[in-house]
């Protein structure tokens, strides 16, 4: 069951006002799944809320702010949760029911309830139904609907039990869970050729660099730096890799131009010594190129199944902040999909063909679609990167060729830190099914333990430095020299209608000047970092204008204090005026509770047993009407806006 809100204006803080309500079949295993999306397509967060949460709680609710999974730590939502316990008056029986009593068989000893099977086809969702038929019938009767009865109960007892046919674990082939995690970090670049050359190639120009990275099935692009022979890029990529012989991590660099790319150099390190040396922060030169080398870090990420490190793991990864919004992985998370049994039926009475979806995160894997059989069996397996094993979880949903739900299950990272080895191996029930409806699952979780103890970072020379604090120094002297001139007084033969622009010309780089010296503060303070050297001007470029550093200046204090673009975000915001928020956006004023209407959790639930029917009317009648035939009857319900259909 699913459902959706309206979809609001453009906004970061949202407000829906709308309330939902949908049938628990087992409070202690069912979950809410709640999903984010900008216009149904770019996913933006979800919350997952087990309904036995809500068993613990006063009064079986939970009004509060939720953190989301999958976006930025302040996104929250605020939500209710009400459970109400359905308690029915009495439990309809055998005793219940209406009793017939024939005149011609008033003995009771010959009367037996038959019990047959009825597969409601409304939903597959729902459980085979046992229906008890009253009816009269005599000796001859009682033995024929016995032995049909042996029969149906043979066809429903041909799949072999679980407990007795079904392995308790799985039994994966040698090479699952062997893959290891390849981290590649592109720091920067120095001496590059200078493909963009000006007036006729008379004055020597600039580059527009850009890497291509490619490891086996793996491609990776950077982003492009404008103008710059020596690019600082700071940007961080994952491969999950099984090691063989001969594998390569090639690197190519292009300078990115309006028609075609053009070459500016390459080289390729070999997968094996990179898992022989474990870590390598090395500059490798380019080749079939004049000059220019490159820096890279690559580590081989040791998985261990153990959380021990895991503390260190996130405190360094909560340090870490590259230019592409990489995420280093905290976990590898391995999934083998063995087996399931006693899968329902489809709405048309067949076996289903049975696929199972995972979905972990924005990751998502199918397994083959098995033949049609209630004991379907895959035996494949998966991996994904884990950022928080605290957070995250996996979500397995089963369905017939990929368009009749079967059931799910989910598994939460969180629940593998407390199993030995990180390990959980065994036979799963699943919602949304039968009650004997089971999947054999293997989820497997290791540790990235990385040897890497601090933020790289890139590498200045003394030189540079100098240079750098020389340029700051050139720009605060000429930013003074402009500031001199607009005090001075003007010439008398200025037209009046001018005059008046003439404080606003003094105003402007005076306002600018005080920033030039946090930039001469800074910059040697601040080395190495990739900011000073985007700032840094050489021999060809332009210096900056002062609109540009003062601009730089307003943002680099903020950048000192956090990384990544959160901590941008933070800046921007509290950078505006007050005046300017919107009252949902203001932290002091958002309510801690919901304020639902009064007819919230109102609704109650008719619940209706439809038994059986007698003495109906004949329909299909043979040989024209000369033989009295049957019919094939079926119920339909309606009930205000909702209607039933159910097969008999």
């Amino acid at each position: 069951m699913s459902r959706k809100t309206t979809v609001c204006e453009r906004s970061t803080s949202p407000q829906w006002n709308e309330a939902f309500c949908y049938l628990v079949q087992d409070p202690r295993k069912d979950v809410l799944v709640i999903k984010f999306s900008h216009s149904w397509t770019l996913p933006i967060g979800s919350l997952v809320v087990p309904i036995k949460e809500l068993l613990s709680e006063p009064e079986l609710v939970l009004d509060q702010w939720f953190n989301l999974d999958g976006a930025s730590p302040d996104s929250r939502v605020l939500l209710r949760a009400e459970l109400k316990m359905l308690i029915p008056t009495k439990c309809p029986g055998a005793t219940d029911k209406a009793k017939f009593t024939s005149a011609s068989d008033p003995s009771p000893a010959q009367r037996k309830p038959e019990i047959e099977t009825v597969l409601r086809s409304s939903s597959v969702d729902t459980p085979p139904v046992e229906t008890i038929v009253s009816s009269v019938t005599s000796h001859e009767d009682v033995d024929v609907m016995e032995t049909a009865a042996e029969v149906i109960e043979e066809k429903v007892e041909e799949p072999p039990s679980p407990a007795v046919a079904q392995p308790p674990h799985t039994s994966p082939d040698l090479s699952f869970a062997s893959e290891g995690l390849l981290r590649i970090i592109l720091l920067e670049a120095q001496s590059l050729v200078a493909k963009d050359s000006m007036m006729g190639g008379m004055v020597k120009g600039k580059s527009d660099p850009y890497a291509k990275i490619s490891v086996g099935d793996s491609a990776f692009k950077s982003n492009v730096i404008k103008e710059n022979l020596n690019p600082v890029w700071n940007e961080m990529y994952e491969v999950v890799l099984r090691p063989q012989s001969g594998q390569e991590v090639q690197v190519e660099l292009y300078d990115k131009d309006m028609d075609k790319d053009d070459f500016l150099g390459r080289f390729k390190i070999s997968v094996a010594d990179i898992i022989r040396s474990q870590y390598i922060d090395e500059w490798y030169l380019l080749s079939d190129v004049k000059s220019g080398r490159v820096r890279l870090i690559l580590e081989w990420v040791a998985a261990v199944s153990s959380d021990n490190n895991l503390e260190q793991v996130m405190q360094l990864q909560s340090l870490q902040s590259y230019q592409n919004k990489a995420v280093s992985s905290a976990a590898l998370l391995f999934v083998y999909v063995d087996r399931a049994h006693s899968l329902p039926f489809k709405k048309s009475g067949k076996e289903p063909k049975a696929g199972a979806e995972l979905v972990f995160g924005n990751k998502t894997y199918k397994t083959k679609v098995c033949d049609r059989s209630s004991s379907p069996q895959w035996s494949e397996g998966f991996y994904f990167l884990v950022r928080d094993p605290e957070k995250e979880m996996l979500i397995v949903k089963l369905s017939s060729a990929w368009d009749q739900p079967m059931g799910s299950l989910v598994v939460t990272v969180r629940e593998l830190l407390t199993k030995p080895q990180l390990v959980l191996d065994q036979w799963m029930h699943l919602d949304g099914a039968l009650p004997e409806s089971e999947i054999l699952l293997r989820a497997e979780l290791k540790i990235l333990n990385s040897r890497m103890t601090e933020v790289p970072q890139p590498s200045v020379t003394s030189s540079e430095k100098e240079k750098m604090v020389t340029s700051s120094d050139k720009t605060f002297k000429a930013a003074r020299e402009e500031e001199e001139i607009s005090e001075r007084p003007t010439h008398e033969s200025v037209a009046v209608s001018d005059q008046p622009k003439q404080p606003e010309a003094a105003e402007t780089p005076a306002a600018a000047a005080p920033v030039e010296p946090a930039a001469v503060y800074t910059a040697p303070e601040t080395f190495p970092s990739a900011a000073a050297l985007e700032r840094e001007p050489t021999d060809g470029e332009e210096r900056p204008s002062q609109s540009d550093t003062s601009v730089e200046g307003d943002f680099e204090p903020q950048q000192t204090k956090g990384a990544g673009p959160d901590s941008l975000a933070f800046a921007t915001v509290t950078g505006l005026p007050a005046e300017t928020l919107g009252p949902a956006e203001l932290k002091g004023t958002l309510p801690a509770h919901t304020s639902p209407s009064k007819d919230f959790g109102e609704e109650g639930v008719l619940r209706i047993h439809l038994l059986e029917a007698e003495k109906l009317v004949a329909k299909d009648n043979m040989m024209g009407g000369m033989v009295k035939g049957k019919s094939d009857p079926y119920v339909k319900i309606n009930i205000g806006a909702l209607a039933l259909r159910v097969m008999l």
